[in-house]
């Protein structure tokens, strides 16, 4: 009996001090903190965070136009007319949104915008009938309450790999224009996708970064269907929070109203540089906030001008600062 007491208690404290040295268990590491600057690269929509984002954008439309008048008879004879129309404009705008969960975000953005408009023209005339040479110009400018927006984007697909990242996002927003005008009132409604992708290069601390979007844009007053979409591929520095590299942006026109006289396409090409200047330092807010620069000029007849209106360029420029923040 006295033995069989012995066997159990050696039995029980060896089971005992296995129990002790048994580490206990350790709780699930928490989710990487966003990465704001590579989210934004490739249109990541971390969960739990928000940003509000200022923005500007400036830009302008020339459209030049020159009508030769062929003579019809010795009392009116020919002439030419030469037409120029210069379009300038500056947009400010703000927008708010909310990531309430990975993968899915809401926003809402309000903008104003002010206009300043010149034309120009001058006739010359061959002599004979009634007609003479002559000046004339026209100038008008003023501001309205500019596109005022509402939509959502989630995400359909993520992937990660050893090499990089791959996303796809669904958007679709409704937009309203109600500022002055011949568009007061002006509706548009847009659905969409995005997609992104990052590359790593080796071990050298760069990517490749590739960002584009596409929207069927349904308008109205007047109507109008148009396919619009923005592609960028930027190299960039994971460490120090740049990116640079070239911009797309197209449009075309699918449909427009009766009487409404568009052009049927529009090619942008320029540059974008993705920044978060204050990525090394400890600054709240600061810290996390990233700025875009985007500038671009149509390539080709620009500004969705008919040919017939005129040979027409168009620029654009626009900055966004975006101050992110976690809950």
């Amino acid at each position: 009996m006295r033995g069989m007491l012995i066997v159990a208690g050696a039995c029980f404290a060896a089971a005992t001090g296995a129990f002790a040295a048994e580490p206990p268990p350790v709780a699930d590491a928490p989710a990487p903190a966003c990465d704001f600057f590579e989210a934004e690269l490739i249109g990541v929509f971390c969960g739990h965070t928000a940003y509000v984002a200022p923005s500007g954008q400036g830009g302008g439309e020339t459209i030049n136009r020159t009508t030769v008048v062929k003579p019809v008879s010795r009392f009116r004879r020919g002439g030419t007319t030469v037409q120029r129309w210069d379009y300038r404009n500056a947009f400010e705008a703000m927008t708010l949104a909310i990531s309430p969960w990975q993968g899915l975000r809401f926003h809402i953005t309000g903008e104003a915008f002010q206009y300043d408009n010149n034309y120009w023209s001058q006739s010359t005339f061959s002599g004979g009938g009634h007609f003479g040479n002559g000046v004339a110009t026209a100038h008008e400018s003023g501001s309205y309450s500019g596109w005022q927006d509402v939509g959502a984007e989630a995400t359909i697909w993520d992937r990660q790999t050893a090499s990089g990242r791959y996303v796809f996002n669904l958007a679709g927003g409704l937009q309203t224009f109600p500022g002055g005008g011949a568009y007061r009132g002006r509706d548009l409604q847009q659905i969409g996708w995005e997609s992104g992708a990052q590359w790593r290069l080796g071990g050298s601390g760069l990517s490749l970064d590739y960002f584009s979007t596409t929207f069927l844009q349904r308008f109205d007053n007047p109507g109008e269907l148009r396919a619009a979409s923005a592609t960028r591929l930027l190299l960039a520095s994971d460490a120090y929070g740049v990116a640079v590299g070239p911009r797309l942006d197209g449009t075309s026109v699918l449909w427009h109203a009766a009487g409404f006289n568009t052009g049927w396409s529009e090619v942008q090409l320029g540059g974008e540089a993705l920044l978060e200047p204050f990525r090394r330092t400890q600054f709240p807010v600061l810290r996390d906030m990233t700025l875009d620069l985007i500038a671009t000029h149509s390539v080709g007849q620009g500004a969705l001008a008919p040919d017939w209106a005129g040979s027409a360029s168009r620029y654009v420029y626009a900055a966004t600062a975006r101050f992110n923040f976690r809950f």
